[in-house]
């Protein structure tokens, strides 16, 4: 297995609760988008929603 297919965007709050705010499936062959793509695009989406946040923490294998 050479990692899973998801990216994804959760909320954290100072509680440690944690809430999904967008997901993809990454699947370059179909969509033609790395991780990255999917990633810049789904921060986009969250701050047009109107999620603010102080900090934005990534995690790539």
């Amino acid at each position: 297995m050479k990692g899973v297919g998801v990216v994804n965007v959760l909320w954290q709050t100072f509680k440690e609760d944690y809430t999904l705010i967008d997901y993809r499936i990454w699947n370059p062959p179909d969509d033609g988008k790395a991780k990255n793509d999917h990633f810049m695009e789904m921060l986009s989406s969250v701050k047009s929603r109107g999620f603010e946040s102080e900090m934005v923490v990534a995690d790539s294998w």
